[in-house]
C-alpha cells in the first residue's frame, strides 16, 4: 500500500495515497488513525511541521504576538469550508491541547473495538468525514506553512499620539 508521509502529525504521519475500500484497509485506517483525547486528531506543534527554519520563527512569532488574527487570516476560512461540508452531521474541527497544538475532529469519539462491529456502509460514512477531516488539515498546514514562509516579523518604531487630560488654571470671569 502506498503511503504519504507529511512533516505533520504525531511523530511522522502518514496514511493511504488513495482511499481506502475494502472493509479491512477502512477499519484499519479508522483504528490506527492516531487520536487526542479520544476524537480523531492531528498534532500541528511548530517544529513538527516540515517548515524552514525562517518559517518556524515567523510561527514562534505568530503564536507569541497575534495568533488569533493570523488564525483568522490564514486557516479559518479552510475549517469553516469543513463545518459548512458537514453541517448535518455537526463536525467541527477544532484546535485542543494546552497550547491548542492540535487538530481534532470534534463531535466524534469512536471506540476502535467498537469499530470492528460497524457495517460497511457506517464504516464508509465514517471514512468519508475523517478522510475530509485529514485532507482539510493537510490544507490548513500548507496555508500556514506558506504564510510563514512568504512572511517576518520585523520591528517597527510606531509614534503613537493620544489624548490626555491634564489640570489647567480657570480663567477669571468678569
Amino acid at each position: 500500500m502506498s503511503i504519504i508521509v507529511h512533516g505533520a502529525g504525531n511523530r511522522v504521519y502518514g496514511r493511504p495515497v488513495r482511499k481506502p475500500r475494502t472493509k479491512k484497509a477502512i477499519l484499519a485506517y479508522l483504528t490506527e488513525h492516531y487520536r487526542y483525547d479520544g476524537r480523531y486528531a492531528r498534532c500541528v506543534k511548530f517544529n513538527r511541521l516540515n517548515m524552514s527554519d525562517a518559517a518556524l520563527q515567523t510561527a514562534s512569532d505568530a503564536w507569541m504576538l497575534e495568533w488569533s488574527e493570523l488564525y483568522n487570516i490564514v486557516v479559518h476560512d479552510i475549517l469553516k469550508a469543513f463545518r459548512l461540508r458537514h453541517k448535518d452531521t455537526a463536525h467541527e474541527i477544532e484546535f485542543a491541547g494546552r497550547s491548542g497544538d492540535y487538530l481534532t475532529l470534534y463531535a466524534t469519539r469512536d471506540d476502535p473495538d467498537e469499530l470492528m462491529t460497524w457495517a460497511l456502509a457506517d464504516l464508509r460514512d465514517r471514512l468519508a468525514v475523517v478522510w475530509d477531516f485529514d485532507e482539510t488539515v493537510e490544507q490548513a498546514i500548507d496555508a500556514f506553512i506558506d504564510w510563514c514562509e512568504r512572511h517576518e516579523y520585523v520591528e517597527k518604531t510606531l509614534m503613537v499620539s493620544r489624548t490626555v487630560k491634564v489640570a489647567q488654571e480657570r480663567h477669571a470671569q468678569a
